[in-house]
């Protein structure tokens, strides 16, 4: 499959003509979904998404971070996401070849909070064999 920029034939276009071809090495989207972590106070949080691959695949997860911190509710940050101070109050996404997670550390806020995240898995491996 191929896409043409404004104004070249897709037929006769020659590669840096194309917007995207499927003959491009590009991630190509296994999963992809949305999901809530809700995290309590000094008590550390797992959330994992299944994948069938059999292999260690790409990926990227985004997440909702704190509002006191420059995040907000529908604001998303590329993870992983680790504040500059100490204590438990990181964000960081894991994959097997089974499972991809996201741990989310206790100290994130004073209270209960419920984060928004969102991820992507990719056919291609996370390192080559």
């Amino acid at each position: 499959m191929k896409t043409a920029k404004q104004g070249k034939n897709v037929l006769t276009a020659k590669p840096y003509e194309l917007s995207y071809s499927t003959a491009f090495d590009t991630f190509k989207v296994y999963k992809k979904g949305a999901g809530t972590a809700s995290v309590t106070f000094q008590t550390p949080t797992i959330v994992t998404v299944d994948h069938a691959l059999g292999y260690r695949p790409a990926f990227l997860v985004f997440s909702e971070i704190g509002a006191s911190d420059g995040g907000a509710t529908g604001k998303y940050f590329l993870l992983p996401f680790t504040y500059p101070v100490g204590g438990d109050a990181s964000v960081m996404p894991h994959v097997t070849s089974t499972q991809l997670s996201i741990r989310y550390g206790g100290d994130m806020n004073p209270d209960t909070v419920v984060y928004n995240f969102r991820y992507f898995i990719f056919y291609q491996r996370a390192h080559p064999i």
